[in-house]
Parts: C-alpha cells; sequence; structure tokens
C-alpha cells in the first residue's frame, strides 16, 4: 500500500462521521449529490475502509427524507 493512502485511511473514521452529519442536516438535494460523491469516491479509493452497510443504510435514510 502506498504510504499516502495509508495516512488517508486513518482519517476515514473522523470523515465519515464528519459526512453523516452533514446528511442528517441538509435537504438540499445538490449537497445530498456531493456528500454521496464523496462516499462513492471514498469507497472507490479503499473499499474494504468503509462500513458499505453502514453508510448505505445512512444515505439511503437521507435520501428518502428529501
Amino acid at each position: 500500500m502506498k504510504p499516502f493512502l495509508s495516512a488517508q485511511l486513518s482519517t476515514y473514521p473522523s470523515v465519515l462521521q464528519q459526512l453523516q452529519s452533514l446528511f442528517n442536516d441538509n435537504t438540499e438535494r445538490e449537497i445530498l449529490d456531493n456528500l454521496g460523491g464523496a462516499v462513492a469516491r471514498m469507497i472507490m479509493t479503499a473499499p474494504t475502509a468503509v462500513p458499505l452497510a453502514v453508510v448505505c443504510a445512512m444515505a439511503s435514510t437521507a435520501m428518502h427524507d428529501v
């Protein structure tokens, strides 16, 4: 694994927590779209570093409320 990627992965839990609070606080479709894109890029970069069941449930709830 590349050193810079390893350093980034250590921040994933914190970043996901911050993104979750943004998902919970926003109902604007554009913001939710950008948040979803950010999470998707994190998943594509390191699929095993993202708890997919938790993230998908969170995103589904946020999108359902719009």
